[in-house]
């Protein structure tokens, strides 16, 4: 049993490590956006050339932001959360709204938006949708595949708070 508890956590770390580095590193595509935004425009109004490709960049980029480094901000406690009361609640108390926050409205959330992603991005993948636009990005298919890709990530890193929570709870500190 000891055995399985220090593998767990030691997969956990790995887990919230590998998220919290994919969220650094995701988010320089913040500079390239900026960068990349002024690129359009000088092209556009400069020299009246349009670049649908880059251009939609940007929104892929905004998009893998978004949604990919979500779990870095919950693992960094900087998600949305009404801190009027839990800031003034002991530890144990916050402990408590963490681990029963995370079961009953981040998981149910989490399944809701991958159960009704799945057939949505599925069928994105069965027919290759690429951009409408022409001179667009043909990758659509992967895309939308974030939002079945943000839900697990976000599931997968709060498997790590839910532990850490529960063992605070659990142990001599509380």
């Amino acid at each position: 049993m000891m055995q399985t508890k220090h593998t767990f956590f030691y997969l956990a770390k790995k887990v919230n490590h590998a998220i919290n580095l994919l969220g650094q590193s995701l988010s320089w595509l913040t500079l390239f956006m900026v960068l990349t935004t002024v690129l359009v425009v000088f092209l556009r109004y400069g020299f009246g050339i349009g670049a649908t490709a880059v251009q939609e960049s940007v929104l892929y980029a905004h998009a893998l932001i978004l949604l990919l480094c979500a779990p870095m901000a919950f693992s960094q406690e900087a998600h949305v959360r009404v801190d009027i009361f839990y800031q003034r609640f002991s530890k144990k108390n916050q402990a408590w709204v963490n681990l029963v926050g995370t079961l009953l409205f981040l998981w149910p959330t989490c399944a809701f938006i991958c159960n009704n992603s799945w057939a949505y991005v599925a069928t994105a993948w069965a027919v290759k949708e690429g951009s409408a636009e022409p001179g667009g990005i043909n990758f659509v298919y992967g895309l939308k595949s974030l939002l079945v890709i943000f839900p697990i990530a976000l599931l997968l890193h709060s498997i790590n708070t839910i532990f850490a929570n529960a063992s605070y709870l659990l142990s001599k500190k509380s």
